[in-house]
């Protein structure tokens, strides 16, 4: 599955989702065979935790928000410029030039709301997408 295809189905998903699991899970471990239980798959699209792990072991140094209300599910992703151990390197690698995604970070609206972990799902795989990782699958 492509980070495209990854996204659009995130953004379709209703709920908790063992397959999207899978390809996210795919992302930190592409070179690892298949995942073949359930039983040890992260609940990256169910668990603020498992997917806020995964963002700091793919995207050291960057900070997230998450936030819910009445209307939508947000999240936000961006280097964190002024981490002490990773700031150095993301001033270089995405520089903070006003105005641009690495300034002002990538932001996600999703609509109902009510899937917090899927949005931060979409927001990380928009991240990837945008610094050209490759497909995870």
């Amino acid at each position: 599955m492509t980070l495209d295809e990854l996204i659009d189905r995130l953004e379709k998903a209703e709920g908790s989702d063992r397959e999207l699991d899978r390809n996210l899970w795919r992302i930190e471990n592409p070179t690892v065979p298949g995942m073949t239980s359930d039983l040890f798959l992260p609940r990256y699209t169910a668990s603020l935790d498992a997917i806020v792990g995964l963002i700091e072991r793919v995207l050291p140094g960057f900070a997230w928000k998450v936030g819910t209300c009445s209307v939508s599910d947000d999240a936000w992703i961006c280097p964190d410029h002024n981490n002490p151990e990773h700031g150095e390197r993301l001033m270089k690698q995405f520089p903070p030039v006003y105005g641009t995604k690495w300034d002002r970070g990538i932001d996600v609206d999703l609509r109902p709301p009510g899937r917090p972990a899927i949005v931060l799902c979409i927001a990380f795989a928009r991240v990837l997408q945008s610094i050209g990782q490759e497909d995870p699958t």
